[in-house]
Formats: C-alpha cells, sequence, structure tokens
C-alpha cells in the first residue's frame, strides 16, 4: 500500500510540474523542452533523487506544439516519416480503396446538428450511404450483425464496402446513449476500423465526439491510435488529461515515455523505478526507455504483435524491429513496418506487401520500396524464374525493376506478363496488377505487343482502370477482322469486360459465352484441340456471375452442364440466406449489405459459393447496387482465373 501511494504521490508531482513548466494540458499541446539528459546514476530512488553532470550531452526528443492542421506536411510523401492526422476537411484522407484511402473519390465534411450515434465522416453527397440504411432493422440486429464483419479481408470490393458502412452518416434505432456514455454500437464502429487498420478513419471518428462520452477502454484505443500515427504531441496531451487515473500501468507508462519526450530523463527513470517496486517490469519498455535516456543499448529480440506504445517507444530510441514483427496480422501494425525507419529493407518489404493487399498502404509505397531494394549483378536476370520457383518479396521486386529500365514495349510487356502469371501462382495477382498499373499506362496497343492483350485487359480490370481496357478494344476493332489470334483475344475478355461494365449491355449476346467456351482452353493451352473444352467449374463460375447481373442465359446452355454438374452439399448457413431475403423485400440497404459481407466473409467474393454469390448480386441489383455488384463480381471472376 505504502509503495502505491507512493507512485501515486509521485505521479501526481511530476503532472503538476508538466502543467506548470512544460504547459502539458488536457486542452493544450506539450512545450518544446529545452533539456539535457544526464548521465543517470541513481543508487537509490527517492523523491529527493539527485542527478550528476556530465560532459556527455544527449539531445532529447521535442514535443513540438501541434502544426496547423491544414499546413502541408514536408513528411507526408516520405516512407521513412510518421503520418499525420489531417484535418477533417481534407476529403482525400477518408475515402476507402484498396490501395490507398483517397482513390473512391467521396469527400468528407462537417456535421451540424447529429446525435451521437449517428455520427460519421462521409454523407451521400460526398460518397458515403443513405442516412436511412438503418431502417427496419433494431439496434439489438444491427448490434449483432456489425460485431460479426470480418475485419481482415483481402477483398478490396468488401474493404471498400465495410468502410463506407462504418463512415456514414446515419439515424440509427433507439437510444443514443444511457448515462452520457459511448454506445456500443459507436464503439463497435470506432473498433471495426481500428481492427480494420483505418487508423486516420478512426482517430477523425473519435474527434466528433464529446469527451467526456468516453470510457477506459475507448481513451486508452484513442491513445494506440494516436501512437500508431506517431503523433506524440496529441498523445502525449492526452495521457496527461488521463494520468490521475494512475491505477492501470498503461497510463503510467504512457506518460514516463512522454516525460523522456519532453527531456525529464530524471522524472521518467524515477517512474520506472517505482513502476518496477509495484510488480511492473516489463523489459522491452525499460529497455527502450533506457535506450531512450541514453543509458543502455536495447536489443529487441522479438516483437509479435506489440503494443502501439512500445512501438512508438521502439521507433523514437531507434531500435530495429526484430524479423518477427512481419507475423502479426494487424492491419495497422503492418502499416507501420512498412514506413518505418527502423526496421530492415527485407522486414519493411514483407510488411509492406501485406499491408498494401490489407488496403491500408498506398500502392506508390510499395513501389518505391520495390524500386529501392538493392540487387547483386548475378540477380538481375528474371528469364530463369518459372512458377515453380520460390517467388518472395525480393524476386517481385525484381520484376518490377527490370519493367521499369526496360526501353522496349515488347520486352516490358514480356517482363509484366510473366511476373503476373507468377503472381497469379503465390496469390499476389491483384496487389501486383496495382503495383504496374503506371507500366501497364505507358504501354499503349500497337501491332508490336497486340499477343499482350489478354494479360493486360485483366490486370487493367483487376486495378479498376476501365477506360484504359476501353483502348484495348477499340485498337483490336480496328485490326485485321480475320486475324485468328485477334479474335480470340476478343472472345476470350468480352465476357470479362461486361461484367465490369467496359462494354456497353446492348453488346451483350448469349452467344458471347460460346465462344468465350471455344477459345479459352486454346488461349491457355496452345497445344489444345479444337474439341477440347474449359473446365466446368469456370464455366460454371462465369454463368453464374452473368446471370447473377441481370443478363440473360438461354435454357439450352444450362442444359449442356446438367449431366457434368455435380450436387454440392456445401451450402450457405440458411439463416444468413433467409435473413438476406428479408431484408431485400423490407428495403433495409444497411441491414442487407451487413449480410452480404458477413456471407461472403474474409476470404471474399472469390472463395464465395456460385449459389451464395448468385443470391448475393441478385440482392444487391434489387436494392440499386448496381456499381458495386460488377466489383464483387469482377473480383470473383478474376480470382477464379477467367
Amino acid at each position: 500500500m505504502i509503495k502505491i501511494l507512493k507512485l501515486k504521490e509521485f505521479f501526481f508531482v511530476s503532472l503538476l510540474y508538466s502543467l506548470v513548466v512544460l504547459g502539458i494540458s488536457g486542452g493544450g499541446q506539450p512545450a518544446e523542452a529545452e533539456k539535457t539528459f544526464a548521465d543517470l546514476q541513481i543508487a537509490q530512488i527517492s523523491s529527493e533523487s539527485s542527478v550528476g553532470n556530465t560532459n556527455q550531452t544527449i539531445n532529447p526528443v521535442k514535443l513540438r506544439p501541434a502544426k496547423d492542421p491544414n499546413q502541408p506536411s514536408p513528411e507526408s510523401n516520405s516512407l521513412s516519416k510518421p503520418v499525420m492526422i489531417k484535418s477533417k476537411s481534407n476529403a482525400k484522407e477518408l475515402t476507402p480503396s484498396s490501395s490507398d484511402v483517397r482513390e473512391v473519390g467521396v469527400s468528407v465534411e462537417k456535421l451540424n446538428s447529429v446525435s451521437v450515434d449517428s455520427v460519421g465522416l462521409l454523407s451521400p453527397r460526398t460518397g458515403g450511404l443513405p442516412e436511412t440504411i438503418w431502417e427496419g432493422v433494431s439496434r439489438k440486429k444491427l448490434e449483432k450483425l456489425m460485431s460479426m464483419l470480418p475485419v481482415n479481408s483481402k477483398s478490396p470490393a468488401l474493404r471498400k464496402l465495410t468502410l463506407r458502412v462504418l463512415l456514414s452518416r446515419a439515424k440509427v434505432p433507439g437510444r443514443d446513449s444511457v448515462n452520457n456514455k459511448l454506445s456500443s454500437l459507436l464503439n463497435s464502429r470506432i473498433r471495426l476500423l481500428i481492427s480494420m487498420g483505418y487508423i486516420k478513419e478512426a482517430a477523425e471518428l473519435m474527434s466528433q465526439i464529446p469527451p467526456e462520452m468516453f470510457d477506459d477502454k475507448m481513451l486508452r484505443a484513442e491513445a494506440d491510435a494516436l501512437f500508431m500515427l506517431n503523433d506524440n504531441a496529441r498523445v502525449c496531451s492526452l495521457v496527461s488529461s488521463q494520468v490521475r487515473k494512475i491505477d492501470t500501468s498503461y497510463w503510467q507508462k504512457a506518460f514516463i515515455f512522454c516525460q523522456s519526450l519532453a527531456g525529464e530523463a530524471e522524472k521518467a527513470a524515477l517512474g520506472a523505478s517505482l513502476l518496477r517496486e509495484t510488480g511492473e517490469s516489463t523489459p522491452i519498455f525499460h529497455g527502450l526507455l533506457n535506450q531512450i535516456s541514453g543509458l543502455q543499448k536495447y536489443n529487441v529480440k522479438s516483437l509479435v504483435d506489440p503494443e502501439p506504445l512500445y512501438f512508438a517507444m521502439a521507433r523514437v530510441a531507434k531500435a530495429e524491429l526484430p524479423d518477427d514483427v512481419v507475423f502479426s496480422n494487424n492491419p495497422a501494425i503492418l502499416r507501420t513496418i512498412a514506413i518505418s525507419p527502423n526496421a530492415s529493407p527485407g522486414v519493411r518489404l514483407e510488411a509492406a506487401e501485406k499491408a498494401e493487399a490489407l488496403g491500408v498502404l498506398k500502392t506508390e509505397l510499395l513501389r518505391q520500396l520495390y524500386a529501392g531494394v538493392a540487387f547483386s549483378e548475378t540477380a538481375e536476370d528474371t528469364s530463369t524464374l518459372d512458377a515453380g520457383d520460390k517467388l518472395g518479396s525480393r524476386q517481385r521486386a525484381l520484376f518490377y525493376r527490370k519493367a521499369l529500365v526496360e526501353s522496349s514495349p515488347h520486352e516490358t510487356a514480356k517482363i509484366i506478363s510473366k511476373a503476373l502469371a507468377l503472381a497469379m501462382e503465390t496469390g499476389h495477382y491483384s496487389s501486383s496488377a496495382r503495383v504496374y498499373l503506371p507500366v501497364l499506362k505507358g504501354l499503349q496497343p500497337s501491332e508490336e505487343i497486340s499477343w499482350f492483350g489478354k494479360e493486360a485487359i485483366r490486370a487493367l480490370l483487376s486495378a479498376g482502370e476501365i477506360d484504359l481496357v476501353v483502348k484495348w478494344f477499340e485498337f483490336y476493332r480496328s485490326m485485321d477482322s480475320t486475324n485468328i489470334d485477334v479474335k480470340n483475344i476478343l472472345s476470350y475478355s468480352r465476357p470479362l469486360a461486361l461484367i465490369s461494365g467496359a462494354i456497353d449491355d446492348e453488346q451483350w449476346n448469349p452467344e458471347m459465352l460460346k465462344e468465350w467456351r471455344s477459345v479459352t482452353s486454346k488461349i491457355s493451352n496452345t497445344n489444345a484441340s479444337d474439341n477440347e473444352e474449359v473446365d466446368l467449374p469456370k464455366v460454371m463460375r462465369l454463368y453464374t456471375l452473368v446471370y447473377g447481373l441481370g443478363y440473360e442465359i438461354p435454357d439450352s446452355y444450362w442444359d449442356e452442364l446438367v449431366n457434368n454438374a455435380r450436387v454440392s452439399t456445401i451450402g450457405p448457413y440458411l439463416a444468413i440466406w433467409e435473413s438476406i431475403d428479408r431484408a431485400v423485400q423490407n428495403g433495409s440497404l444497411g441491414e442487407a449489405i451487413l449480410l452480404f459481407l458477413i456471407a461472403m466473409g474474409e476470404n471474399g467474393p472469390g472463395d464465395t459459393s456460385n449459389i451464395l454469390l448468385q443470391k448475393i448480386l441478385f440482392s444487391m441489383n434489387k436494392l440499386g447496387l448496381y456499381k458495386e455488384a460488377r466489383v464483387i463480381a469482377l473480383e470473383a471472376a478474376l480470382a477464379t482465373g477467367l
């Protein structure tokens, strides 16, 4: 008890000192501290500890006042710099995308008068869903469905749709809050954003909620978000306002870290020693604190799923992150590793690939990392790599670098074609298509690379570049119509273009499916005979997607598949199936969207059964989600290898 009282007394005195001398307060920003670290050798801890002088000085890490949020930061384009929270009016920072949350084309507007539970960053005018999306669903059901949403999906389509749901401003059923506390619904939205890696968006959403509504858990979530964003000024302001509640080691450790940032090395050391006396002796915390204070170098041996506080400390201490840090499945952690200067190039590259695939890292940053990988002269040959080789991050970087420096369109197309084929084998196709997009844009359709059109069209569709796909179709239509290779590429690519909306509905003809079936085996296997058919699962998948989008397929086409089709005993969960029907029938848009997301799960459209996928596409069209249905159908088609 005496030790606990002693610890409380210490933190109260430290806080008072910070308030008076350094200007740290709950409502303000930490002031700059011009102190010099001393050579600390504390033999006996007491409230009257003395500090000796030393000839060696180590400059402290300074807490700087917050900058004007509208002022552009020179650090924003650097891989090695922290990402700061942008102004609420910065629309581009708050729009969802698979590779950059700024690609969907929506913007953010400030709230006027709206209930707390209805807060959001997006309105229908700025890309959000209708404000009435929760009509027809009870609050209890809404909270349950929200808690079931997948958070680690690699599906760009599902992540975008989930993000729109979580950020949209909408009226919700039931009471907003009880006793001025944050509701479980709003709490779930914030936690889902954090779990998905959308830390900036979560922080922006929290900034629109009255602080007095936050409980201890949500306050810690806010602090963790700011630690992950490397916004030490704001997080230390928050910590200083909460450290009065010193009954938890989290706030105590965070406060000690902030003291070390402010140059109060002796007070930080004293606080750390008192923590040890109460039984809190986490090696990584004390080791990193010693390195920040210049007392002793600390080697971080393992850091699997680390706490955001330790990440922030490791960055300030310039401690190299261990290799096992990339084992994390946390999107926000992976993104932080990718932009951390204290991680090795290999670790950063591996983390960047994972973070980009999860939609929390800009593809351009992955390109920069690829371009910066160092290779020996003997490693510059990609011609001997094939699908049987183990293709890792460095090999993917090598292909990208070769494509960048190649001057011949023909050779560039060959490199990209091989890289994408290998990426399909390793599950990196979508990410690779986005990485190569600038190079693909530079390859103008021509007779020299006419053979490359099939792969170019697939990659461009995967990256969402519909207009460039149209250019390839226009090029092929301008060529000799008797050229068998041109006819085959057009026949192969039309169904995908139809699904994506790259060609008009008026061009739809069921014969398109027959032509696709006849050329697919030939285009995939040049040794195939005229009578050889494409595998039936792909045919069934294509028919499912086309029919699900509302295109009529003659009965005879289905009849051809009946004799060979096997009845699957694996189907969608009946409750989900029936719930989708009821939601669509009642016009409950929000409930239906949540059910779609839950039904397709973390594996996304690519692993969703045909019968369920068709149900979802039908339902989305009934609800007016035409564009979203096409995106999901295209993703399913590409994942199947169509």
